[in-house]
């Protein structure tokens, strides 16, 4: 997961779907943003997995 934090504070985060020399496109839940680099304050790599804890556990070790 990607979070970015451009000037207008506005934070980002979600996939990283394509990157520019000139933009980030970012597709979130709902919406693909297009996020231009040079107003860029902040990027991070979340190393934290999009999919919920333990969501794997229910199912027999050949299905997951």
């Amino acid at each position: 997961m990607t979070v970015v934090a451009p000037e207008n504070n506005q934070i980002v985060s979600d996939l990283l779907k394509l990157e520019t020399d000139s933009a980030l496109t970012i597709q979130t839940i709902n919406d693909t943003v297009v996020v231009p680099t040079s107003p860029i304050k902040e990027r991070t790599l979340r190393k934290v997995s999009m999919m919920p804890e333990r969501q794997l556990d229910a199912l027999a070790k050949d299905d997951a």
